[in-house]
């Protein structure tokens, strides 16, 4: 397919995502009150919004992954484009449907004054620990504030999804995403343990044998989690359906605060012609 004809047909994949994440958000505020795209912790983190924009993305991310599609970085200004809009979107529904003493509101303000005297008289509910401990309060000009924090939330959801899609592996020679064909996991109870896997690791890696690697890292450490494992190792492996081109990743992990952060230095991933597999069944120590 024509690569403008791809951006094109993504583009309404998430234009479509997007009016229908909107409808529902001002169906549940006409038809219960919550208004949850509003909802923000600390009074700058726009929860509420970054979650809807997440959601109302969503259409590129599939739309991506059907046809093959791998966003550039031009392609983010649009989903940041149409997912900010999102928020517009929503507040022209609401000026659509609502209605007062039966009338429409739109037989009598425009669009512009609608959304002009919305934005002057946001008001906000202060709650802690899901408790409201204040009444709503009208917070005047700094309604244009808090709406400029949720239409930054919304484009963040749509950054978000497309920073994933950009990030994850891909064949460039047949534009294709590459599928998953297996991970292998070991994990070590000091760090010198780790340290003599990853080099015998990469003793094989430099000299271009992939599968022998695959085969060292799976003779070490344990397969199996416990209380005193503090580190780990993974190697995960994809191919292209089309090519049969094999993808390797090899990452490494340290165990925070119950938290496993990956170690950047020990990162290796690379693309190889040869039809490389891991080692689930090998049990560490065998020769």
């Amino acid at each position: 397919m024509n690569r403008l004809i791809q951006n094109l047909v993504i583009t309404l994949f998430g234009a479509v995502t997007s009016m229908i994440t909107a409808a529902i958000l001002v169906f549940v505020e006409l038809r219960f009150g919550w208004v949850l795209y509003s909802i923000t912790f600390w009074f700058v983190i726009p929860a509420g919004a970054i979650g809807a924009g997440l959601i109302a993305a969503s259409g590129y991310y599939y739309g991506a992954r059907l046809l093959n599609f791998r966003p550039t970085r031009n392609f983010l200004w649009v989903i940041v484009a149409i997912s900010a809009g999102t928020f517009f979107f929503i507040y022209w529904l609401k000026y659509v449907l609502i209605t007062v003493d039966g009338n429409p509101i739109r037989d009598a303000v425009s669009f512009s004054q609608y959304l002009n005297y919305s934005l002057a008289h946001t008001a906000m509910r202060f709650s802690l620990r899901g408790r409201t401990i204040r009444n709503a309060v009208d917070i005047g000009f700094g309604g244009y504030l808090y709406a400029t924090l949720q239409i930054i939330g919304f484009a963040i959801g749509g950054m978000v999804v497309c920073g994933h899609l950009i990030s994850l592996s891909y064949c460039d020679d047949c534009k294709l995403y590459l599928s998953k064909k297996g991970d292998q996991k070991r994990y070590f109870e000091n760090p010198e343990e780790m340290q003599d896997s990853v080099a015998g690791f990469m003793a094989k890696v430099k000299d271009n044998q992939l599968q022998q690697a695959i085969q060292v890292h799976a003779e070490t450490g344990s397969t199996a989690i416990n209380k005193t494992s503090m580190f780990s190792s993974t190697i995960e492996i994809k191919r292209c359906k089309g090519c049969e081109k094999h993808w390797l990743n090899f990452s490494a992990q340290r165990k925070v605060e119950n938290r496993w952060k990956d170690i950047k230095d020990l990162g290796y991933s690379a693309f190889c012609m040869d039809r490389v597999d891991v080692m689930k069944n090998l049990s560490p120590g065998s020769v």
